[in-house]
């Protein structure tokens, strides 16, 4: 358990940085983003959300659903320290409905709230349908289509 407090803590911090760098910025000034670049932000955006996820099960003694965590102080902790290294984070608007980045998020929660996965795909990816991966163990993964060239 130590190891995922220090986590915590350096990630937090992290977080908490990332949300006030970047302000109000339009959904398009993401989309012309590399590929490289999209990929950044989608990783730290990631990052934060594990961070919260683990300070708010620290804090309820549960994994927070999608409708929860995005009204959660830990959250809002957690985007900003992560905005201070990905700037982006921080003018992220959240909505209930998961919809960030040009991209979907999916956040699954066990029916004992004491396991999650979170998904996060690319939609401007048509050929490979990319994507994030993430758990409470916080790895993240990359995937894509077995489709994809």
């Amino acid at each position: 358990m130590k190891h995922y407090k220090n986590l915590t803590a350096v990630s937090f911090q992290a977080a908490i940085c990332a949300w006030l760098c970047l302000g109000d910025r339009p959904v398009e000034a993401v989309t012309a983003q590399t590929s490289y670049q999209r990929q950044g932000v989608a990783v730290n955006l990631l990052r934060a959300i594990n961070m919260a996820e683990e300070e708010y099960r620290t804090n309820t003694g549960a994994f927070a659903p999608w409708s929860d965590l995005v009204r959660s102080r830990e959250l809002l902790a957690a985007r900003t320290i992560y905005a201070r290294t990905e700037p982006e984070l921080a003018g992220m608007k959240f909505t209930s409905a998961g919809d960030v980045l040009p991209g979907i998020l999916r956040l699954n929660i066990s029916g004992m709230h004491d396991h999650y996965t979170l998904i996060l795909q690319d939609v401007t990816d048509k050929q490979c349908a990319s994507a994030l991966f993430t758990d409470e163990q916080y790895f993240i993964w990359k995937g894509q289509a077995v489709t994809c060239p």
